[in-house]
């Protein structure tokens, strides 16, 4: 789906993998878990920006081509914000797929705003965003 990519690509990419399975195992272990607030921001913008890659397009899974979901409706769009950090994503829906802003000011149907690691264990599934 990506495509030959440039080192820098993969060692972000592992980062933000590393960032987020160290998580798992805190969660596992019943342990805290810490991360600097600009890590965080980075591996939501990596998240994010592989979500907005592949939403709505077809992609391979062990279950053969399906239809990557697409996080935001028809007209809606959603806002993350940290407010530990100067950090604004939000997610549009363009289409069958989505793109990304980081405009404060644009119109959000929902927003979420918190600590930045938060809201990257929530981005990653590993967190609930209702707790």
């Amino acid at each position: 789906m990506y495509g030959p990519q440039p080192i820098v690509w993969w060692l972000r990419r592992r980062l933000s993998e590393t960032t987020v399975h160290r998580a798992d195992a805190a969660i596992a272990l019943g342990r805290g878990y810490s991360l600097s607030p600009e890590l965080a921001v980075e591996g939501i913008s990596e998240h994010l920006e592989r979500v907005a890659l592949t939403a709505g397009a077809m992609i391979s899974t062990l279950d053969g081509l399906v239809k990557a979901p697409v996080p935001v409706g028809p007209g809606q769009t959603f806002r993350l914000e940290a407010f530990d950090v100067p950090a604004v994503w939000t997610v549009v829906r363009d289409g069958e797929g989505v793109i990304l802003s980081g405009d404060r000011r644009a119109e959000a149907t929902a927003a979420l705003r918190g600590p930045a690691v938060d809201l990257l264990l929530g981005v990653t599934r590993r967190r609930v965003f209702a707790d």
